[in-house]
């Protein structure tokens, strides 16, 4: 089977987390959970806005007492405070952004919230605006990138993972990156490099 062609009427990106405090770095906010290769997420996923009609992202926007963090018996360290530097999305991604297109997740002190679905209206929105398949990417591939797209799955959506476009992390109790993109793979997911879609 070819590389699925785009289509700037039904297709959105949805760039997930593509966040500061995800990507390796000195500047204020970058390595505070940093994916390896984190920071090359942005180029390939902004590639794809002017091909699109939404260009969509989330982000984590926690309290600084996340259930979620280790100080309160979670598993990652602080990560993406709301309104501190590692909670901004990485100044590529801030450019290319639909205006009114960013959901923030993870917002109340005990919800995760790994999906872009999760406790935000980005499914109706989606369906409102007439969007049929989602390009997805962003960190981390085996966490937050997993759980959007199979969300989006579930919700109805087609979806192509774009895996020049994620990064992931090692953590315990998560998939590796590769046992994550299987999953995607399995549940109906397309994968393909945003060089694919861009040539296809």
């Amino acid at each position: 089977m070819g590389s699925p062609k785009l289509n700037a009427e039904t297709d959105a990106v949805l760039a997930v987390d593509v966040q500061r405090g995800f990507m390796p770095g000195e500047e204020p906010g970058y390595g505070e959970l940093p994916a390896p290769g984190g920071d090359r997420v942005a180029a390939p996923l902004a590639a794809l806005a002017g091909h699109v009609r939404i260009f969509a992202a989330s982000g984590d926007s926690h309290p600084a007492d996340h259930s979620s963090f280790t100080a309160q018996g979670g598993i990652w360290p602080v990560h993406c405070v709301a309104g501190t530097p590692g909670a901004r999305l990485h100044p590529l991604i801030e450019r290319t952004l639909t205006p009114g297109w960013f959901f923030a997740k993870g917002t109340t002190r005990e919800a995760d919230a790994y999906s872009a679905f999760a406790v935000t209206d980005l499914a109706e929105r989606l369906r409102q605006a007439g969007i049929r398949r989602l390009l997805v990417g962003g960190l981390v591939t085996n966490v937050c990138v997993l759980a959007t797209a199979m969300d989006a799955l579930a919700a109805g959506f087609e979806v192509v993972v774009l895996t020049d476009a994620c990064a992931a992390v090692q953590a315990e109790g998560v998939p590796s990156e590769t046992e994550a993109l299987a999953q995607l793979r399995e549940a109906g997911a397309t994968l393909a490099s945003s060089r694919e879609l861009l040539d296809g």
